[in-house]
């Protein structure tokens, strides 16, 4: 005897709503390629974890105990900072030497960081600078308060970039300058330091002398004014430097019109222009001095 199964009796209405049912499971379940649907598992992504030390860091791993080196006795880290191998970029005899560390320092915070070094250079007769020679030259605005100076040749210091990365770490760029040999400058014939920055007149904020550079004797003549100079470095190193830095601050080499305004003996005033405002400058008469030293002429022309 053959054993038959039994199910219960459906209407067709029940069976369409059955069948409508199961072929809508089948789409959720077998969606286009690429389609994500409720019956797709996406795999839980890790969440990045802060580092509770510098060494969990990529680049601090293995880094030594944070020092400034030589030069710079008189700045130092908070406990258990840590630094990479120093940025050098080398001055010589007419630029800063810059030094460039990236430090870490754990169980901190920017403020605390910040205030360590503002106490710190403070207390060690360090002065708040406005302006830093990021180029190894030029003193270009520091952008914040945390760049400082001192010595009569000076050396500068720049913290940046106080980035906190979790659980008290705390990462930051510290830029240390040293200043090329000071210039063995003649006296009475120049004034000696504080070392100037810029041309000695109002209206030429644009216009940077070479580091180390000190004033002798000013002349004036219609709109003409010439200055003698005695810098740090030599004529080739002056040369350099204001070539450089006046093409980054819009000065072009040119003709400025204008020999009555000038003072010039021909119709034009010969050399680096910007508006109606032109700069020159004699090294080839100029004298290089023992041990170190370069003296030489610039002449401001406001036509």
């Amino acid at each position: 005897m053959r054993v038959v199964a039994r199910f219960p009796a459906v209407s067709t209405g029940a069976l369409l709503v059955m069948l409508a049912t199961t072929l809508a499971a089948c789409a959720v379940a077998n969606g286009p390629a690429g389609s994500v649907t409720s019956a797709t598992t996406v795999a839980d992504k890790t969440p990045t974890v802060a580092p509770t030390n510098c060494a969990q860091i990529g680049e601090f791993a293995g880094a030594s105990v944070a020092s400034v080196g030589p030069g710079f006795a008189d700045v130092s880290f908070p406990s258990g900072s840590v630094s990479g191998r120093p940025t050098l970029r080398p001055g010589g005899m007419g630029l800063y030497a810059i030094a460039e560390f990236d430090v870490c320092t754990p169980a901190t915070d920017q403020l605390t960081v910040a205030n360590f070094f503002t106490k710190l250079l403070g207390a060690s007769g360090w002065t708040t600078s406005p302006r830093y020679p990021f180029d190894g030259g030029y003193l270009a605005a520091c952008g914040d308060p945390y760049c400082w100076f001192k010595d009569t040749a000076p050396r500068y210091v720049s913290l940046e970039q106080i980035t906190p990365r979790g659980n008290g770490v705390v990462t930051y760029h510290l830029r240390l300058a040293t200043p090329p040999p000071a210039p063995n400058c003649p006296t009475p014939a120049f004034q000696g330091p504080p070392y100037q920055s810029s041309f000695p007149t109002a209206t030429t904020a644009d216009l940077p002398l070479p580091p180390l550079t000190e004033f002798g004797a000013l002349t004036r003549t219609s709109n003409l004014t010439s200055e003698s100079l005695c810098s740090a470095g030599t004529a080739t190193t002056v040369n350099a430097y204001l070539q450089s830095e006046l093409a980054a601050l819009g000065w072009a080499p040119g003709m400025l019109p204008g020999a009555d305004k000038c003072g010039a003996a021909n119709a034009n005033f010969s050399g680096w222009v910007k508006g109606s405002r032109g700069v020159s400058w004699q090294t080839v008469n100029g004298k290089q001095l023992t041990p170190n030293g370069f003296v030489w002429t610039i002449n401001y022309c406001a036509a």
